[in-house]
C-alpha cells in the first residue's frame, strides 16, 4: 500500500514535471516570435503638377484704329459722318470716338471732318451734321461705309450716285436725325450710330460687311520718344489753323483748332490722337461760281506721317473711289501705325506744314525733318 503511494506520488511529480517542461518550451516558443517585418515606406510619386491650360479668350481689333472690339461688334459695317467745323458751333460732340477723322476743305477756306466710326454704339450725340463733298465720298467709299450727312453739292450726290455710296442723307432719311433746340438751323442737326443702323436696316442696308483699314505696330517705348514735337498746319486763314502739340507721355498730339485746344462736347476734354497724316492732295475749282472744291484723292501724291513724336515722309495712293488708301515711306515700306485713333489732314500740295522747327510744303522737295 505504502508502495502504491510511492507510485502514485511519483506520478504526479513526472506530472508536474511534465507540465512544466511542456509551459517552459511554450514561453520560449513565445520569446522567439519575431516581429512582423516593416514594409520598407512607400514612397508616394509626386504628380507633376501640369499647368493648367490657359483658356483661349478670343480677341477682335478693329482694322481703322487697332483698337479691341467686342465680339458682337466685330464686323459691324463702318459709318461715315459728316462733320461741320465752323467757328460758332465749336466744340463738336462725339469726335473723340471716332476711329479716324479726315479734314478737308470746302468752300471759302474753311474745313470740314468726316469721322468715321466701326464697332461704337455708345455715343450718345455725333454732330452738327452737313453736307457732303465729293472728296469726302470717295474716301467713304474705299471704307465701304454707310455715309451719313445733310444734303450736298450736286457733284457730291452724283457721285454718290454712281460709285453706288449706302447713302443716309438726313433729307431722305430724318428718321435717323435730329434737330437740337437752341441752336440756328441748319447748324442743329445731330445723329448717333444707334439710330444710323435702326435707319439703315429699314432701307436693307448690310450692317455686317467687310472692309479695308490699316495696319498697327506697338508705340515706341517711352525712352526713345522725343521729349516734344509740335504741327502746325495751315488750310487757309487763323480760324482754320491747325496745331498738334506731342504728348510724350501719352504718345498722342493734343489738338488744337483756331488757336485752341479742340474740345469734344460731350467729355469736354481735348482731342489727342495717336497718329497724324498730311496727304498732298491736287486741288482745284470744280465750279467757279459756288466756289466748290475738287480735292483729288483718287491717285497718289506726297504724304507726312507722325507717330511717336516723329516725323515720316512718304506716299500716299488710292487707285480708285471704293479702294482703300495705301501709305508708304520713302523706301516703299508700308506704313504701320500706332493703335488709336488717326487724324488725316487732306490739304493742297502748296500747303505749309511747320515740324521739328522747319518750315516744309510738299515733301518731295526737301530734306527730313528728323
Amino acid at each position: 500500500m505504502v508502495v502504491a503511494k510511492i507510485k502514485k506520488g511519483f506520478n504526479l511529480i513526472f506530472l508536474f514535471m511534465i507540465i512544466f517542461a511542456l509551459l517552459n518550451i511554450s514561453c520560449r516558443n513565445l520569446s522567439k516570435v519575431e516581429e512582423p517585418k516593416r514594409e520598407t515606406p512607400f514612397k508616394e510619386v509626386k504628380k507633376s503638377k501640369s499647368k493648367p491650360l490657359k483658356k483661349q479668350i478670343e480677341t477682335f481689333v478693329c482694322s481703322i484704329d487697332g483698337m479691341h472690339l467686342e465680339k458682337e461688334n466685330k464686323d459691324d459695317r463702318p459709318f461715315g459722318i459728316m462733320i461741320e467745323n465752323l467757328v460758332p458751333v465749336r466744340p463738336q460732340a462725339g469726335l473723340s470716338k471716332a476711329c479716324a477723322v479726315f479734314e478737308g476743305l470746302t468752300e471759302g477756306g474753311i474745313t470740314r471732318f468726316l469721322a468715321i466710326y466701326a464697332g461704337q454704339n455708345d455715343i450718345a450725340q455725333i454732330g452738327p451734321v452737313r453736307s457732303a463733298r465729293t472728296h469726302f465720298v470717295a474716301v467713304v467709299k474705299g471704307f465701304n461705309a454707310i455715309y451719313a450727312h445733310a444734303g450736298g453739292s450736286k457733284y457730291a450726290l452724283s457721285a454718290i450716285k454712281n460709285w453706288q455710296v449706302a447713302d443716309l442723307d438726313q433729307g431722305a432719311y430724318p428718321g435717323g436725325f435730329w434737330r437740337v433746340k437752341g441752336i440756328k438751323s441748319p447748324h442743329n442737326v445731330f445723329t448717333n450710330i444707334e439710330k444710323l443702323k435702326l435707319k439703315a436696316e429699314d432701307v436693307d442696308y448690310k450692317i455686317k460687311a467687310d472692309y479695308e483699314g490699316f495696319k498697327f505696330k506697338k508705340d515706341l517705348s517711352f525712352n526713345q520718344r522725343p521729349q516734344n514735337e509740335e504741327i502746325s498746319i495751315d488750310f487757309s486763314m487763323p480760324a482754320y489753323k491747325v496745331v498738334y502739340k506731342y504728348d510724350r507721355n501719352a504718345n498722342s498730339y493734343l489738338r488744337f483748332n483756331g488757336g485752341k485746344p479742340h474740345l469734344d462736347k460731350l467729355t469736354q476734354e481735348q482731342l489727342k490722337p495717336k497718329n497724324v497724316v498730311v496727304i498732298f492732295a491736287p486741288t482745284s475749282l470744280i465750279d467757279y461760281d459756288s466756289g466748290v472744291l475738287d480735292v483729288d484723292v483718287i491717285g497718289s501724291g506726297s504724304a507726312l506721317f507722325f507717330r511717336d513724336g516723329k516725323a515720316v515722309k512718304g506716299k500716299w495712293e488710292k487707285i480708285s473711289a471704293d479702294s482703300q488708301f495705301v501709305f508708304r515711306d520713302e523706301e516703299l515700306n508700308e506704313i504701320l501705325f500706332n493703335p488709336g485713333q488717326i487724324w488725316f489732314e487732306i490739304v493742297k500740295t502748296d500747303t505749309k506744314i511747320i515740324y521739328s522747327d522747319q518750315s516744309v510744303q510738299s515733301p518731295e522737295n526737301t530734306s527730313s525733318s528728323e
